[in-house]
């Protein structure tokens, strides 16, 4: 008999409280991982381009580049949905603080707020959205989240950000690049014609202080013309 009326009973507001933020704390750790292991993809794919760019294969750094805007768009979005966890915790231990007073959780305009933005940004998993139901039910958000900003596709304005990010990656990545390499000789190839052509006298000295030029920017322009 007592199974059925505890079946029934209310839940309670303080313990699911508690709840709430265990699981905040659980989607925080899952967060730190898939930082930490893009930061990891991120210096890998760094290594690729620098490579690429030593051998001026421009388009290949390109792609390998796109990817490094995205990946720091991700974590972009990733920092925010972490910040955004800590102010719904925050929230909720103020609430819990009143239920010793009011014996209820008071509704929360901010909570919904940050929950809203973490779904916009695509970071809600289904525990979040199923925790914005019970949140609901309960009064302490005014609305639940839906689970459909998951497969939110790109926009042309995102492309054409993701686009100049990629330029800017490679003109960085390329002047670390020029900066690294040695200085080379420089070998002339003798023109292979039977009319005389007259070459400038240039001494040993001075041709050995001339470095390879690695020409980037101007590949870079011509790729975006």
């Amino acid at each position: 008999m007592e199974k059925i009326i505890a079946f029934f009973k209310p839940p309670d507001p303080k313990q699911l409280a508690k709840q709430w933020q265990s699981n905040i704390r659980k989607e925080q750790r899952r967060i730190d991982a898939n930082i930490n292991e893009i930061k990891r993809e991120c210096m890998k794919t760094t290594r690729e381009i620098k490579t690429c760019l030593k051998r001026q294969d421009i388009n290949s750094a390109r792609v390998l580049a796109k990817e490094i805007a995205k990946a720091r768009k991700t974590m972009e979005s990733l920092y925010e949905t972490k910040a955004n966890y800590n102010s719904i915790s925050m929230r909720l231990g103020e609430s819990v603080g009143r239920l010793a007073q009011a014996g209820s959780v008071k509704t929360s305009a901010e909570i919904l707020k940050s929950m809203n933005a973490i779904a916009n940004v695509g970071q809600a998993t289904k525990d979040v959205v199923a925790m914005s139901k019970e949140m609901f039910k309960l009064g302490v958000i005014e609305d639940v989240l839906e689970d459909a900003f998951a497969g939110m596709a790109s926009t042309d304005d995102e492309e054409e950000e993701t686009e100049r990010a990629v330029d800017v990656i490679l003109k960085e990545f390329a002047g670390e690049v020029a900066g690294a390499m040695p200085e080379k000789v420089v070998e002339h190839e003798q023109p292979k014609t039977t009319e005389a052509v007259v070459v400038p006298s240039v001494s040993k000295e001075e041709d050995e202080r001339r470095p390879v030029v690695v020409d980037v920017q101007s590949r870079l322009d011509a790729l975006r013309e």
